[in-house]
């Protein structure tokens, strides 16, 4: 194999081992919330099969593990038996030194572009659009879960077996809680897609479900109000001892409620 067809081999690894990484994070970190989003108003149906994927994670991982593994070996290989070579004799006069510096060299550059190419830029791809990523590589993905199934049968067994043994929950847990919708408010607010008289009403309406009725109305005997017949001292008093803004006015009891009248507008008329 010449240096160009070892290059080639290298691109071509580097290519597999970047949809790898890339469909990884994407599968992991896509969201249950917006795949059902994307299935059901976009009819989207790759979207459910991300969901389903989720659901059973272990094939998936295992054909990542196997994908990823194998591709850094293979690259490995070809390093060795191409590039390291091409360097040795690029440095044959560097004396002894000279075998070691090609060694170096090759392992820095293909661990490099592995690094950048296959691993840092993929990621970063799929952890900004993970749920569009998804959808792109989950066909994809199944097709190599197919491919692969003995293997995959094999380690993912082996794998299940381990995690039963030492009692381990391997399903996802995708239960919403109230601490986790306070968060994505905190986060629409803080982005400005809230408005702050919208985030204020979202929080409320969760903290009404730890009220008790009691605490939300006032019971009879605490109920303040204005008999029709009232003189201006017992209203002043009134006033005076229950300081609110609006005030029952009846006729007789509170059987009776003809209307209310504000505190402001009955310091008016005095």
């Amino acid at each position: 194999m010449n240096i160009f067809e070892a290059l080639l081999l290298l691109c071509l690894l580097i290519v597999i081992s970047a949809f790898v990484s890339c469909s990884e994070l994407a599968l992991a970190s896509a969201r249950k919330i917006k795949l059902q989003v994307m299935a059901k108003d976009g009819g989207d149906t790759r979207a459910l099969d991300v969901i389903n994927m989720q659901q059973q994670p272990g094939s998936f991982i295992t054909v990542v593990q196997i994908g990823l593994n194998a591709v850094a070996i293979l690259a490995g290989i070809v390093g060795e038996a191409a590039i390291r070579p091409y360097f040795g004799k690029l440095l044959e006069n560097a004396g002894s030194w000279g075998s070691t510096v090609a060694s170096l060299l090759t392992f820095s550059l293909v661990t490099g572009s592995f690094i950048l190419i296959a691993d840092l830029m993929p990621k970063r791809m799929a952890m900004t659009h993970p749920e569009a990523v998804a959808v792109r590589i989950v066909r994809p993905m199944m097709f190599l879960i197919f491919i692969l199934k003995p293997l995959v049968w094999v380690f993912d067994g082996l794998a299940n077996a381990i995690f039963k043994l030492f009692k381990i929950s391997t399903i996802r847990q995708e239960q919403l809680t109230s601490e986790d919708i306070y968060a994505v408010v905190d986060a629409g607010a803080q982005a400005g897609v809230l408005k702050e008289q919208e985030h204020y009403l979202i929080e409320n309406i969760f903290d009404m479900q730890e009220r008790t009725v009691t605490s939300t109305m006032s019971t009879r005997e605490y109920i303040a109000y204005f008999d029709k017949h009232d003189d201006s001292d017992t209203v002043l008093e009134m006033m005076s001892d229950k300081p609110h803004n609006k005030f029952l006015v009846c006729d007789g009891d509170l059987e009776r409620v003809i209307g209310y009248i504000e505190s402001h507008t009955l310091l008016t008329c005095f």
